[in-house]
């Protein structure tokens, strides 16, 4: 709940009017306070009988599974054409964020609200990777030492490698019990990976909600003895969706 309040303006901000942001908070707080009740209802996630289920189950079954840091690796790697004349700035980049475009490169440039225009070509693959805007801001301040001139920034392979944000790496552990007629009955499911929510707020050091939603607190199975464990595991690096 406590990163919905602070995630969501950040997010929104300049993509919806601020009114919308708030009823939009407020939705989502009640969401969970609803999903707190479900929760306790199903012992979840802090309390319960799941590892006397475990154990008194008909078979047991472990599993743990490791990736690294990932690289996007997009398509095409990122680039961008920018130009300045008469006090306007164009660019063309393939952003999938590209009102974060806009204000950044206002804010670089050192220009008034309405006088940067992002066009927005296919994107040549993107998977969260295009939502960070770097290149085409990159794009805009090169034409601005070339006095407004028409330039295009194209990232090499290596520079999308070395410089770009890499996925987390996430190290899980499984365990499931199964009753004789092979219905689940136990449920442990252990996830260290640092969060990519550090990079628009100090590390919270744990999974944000959107994260954990994607398969550990929206899981679909009816389970009546579950467990989700998310011990803390800082961010090193630059991290991205």
């Amino acid at each position: 709940k406590q990163n919905v309040v602070q995630f969501l303006p950040f997010l929104l901000s300049g993509l919806i009017p601020s009114p919308m942001i708030a009823a939009m908070i407020g939705e989502c707080t009640a969401v969970f306070q609803a999903g707190e009740g479900l929760m306790k209802s199903r012992q979840f996630p802090y309390k319960y009988l799941v590892y006397g289920a475990l154990a008194s189950a008909s078979k047991r079954v472990e599993a743990s599974y490791y990736s690294g840091h990932l690289s996007h690796s997009i398509m095409e790697p990122p680039g961008g054409v920018a130009r300045i004349a008469n006090g306007q700035c164009e660019v063309w980049a393939g952003c999938q964020s590209p009102q974060a475009a806009r204000d950044r490169i206002e804010k670089h440039l050192k220009l008034a609200t309405g006088k940067v225009t992002i066009h927005v070509p296919i994107a040549g693959g993107g998977f969260g990777r295009r939502s960070q805007i770097d290149f085409a801001v990159e794009a805009a301040l090169v034409s601005q030492a070339m006095n407004g001139a028409p330039v295009r920034v194209q990232w090499t392979r290596e520079d999308d490698l070395h410089h770009g944000y890499s996925h987390p790496c996430s190290a899980q552990h499984l365990e499931a019990g199964v009753n004789a007629s092979g219905k689940t009955t136990a449920w442990l499911h252990r996830v260290a990976s640092p969060s990519f929510f550090s990079l628009f707020m100090p590390d919270p050091e744990q999974l944000s909600f959107i994260e954990v939603g994607l398969g550990l607190t929206g899981l679909q199975y009816d389970v009546p003895n579950l467990r989700i464990e998310n011990p803390k595991a800082a961010a090193h690096s630059r991290l991205g969706w």
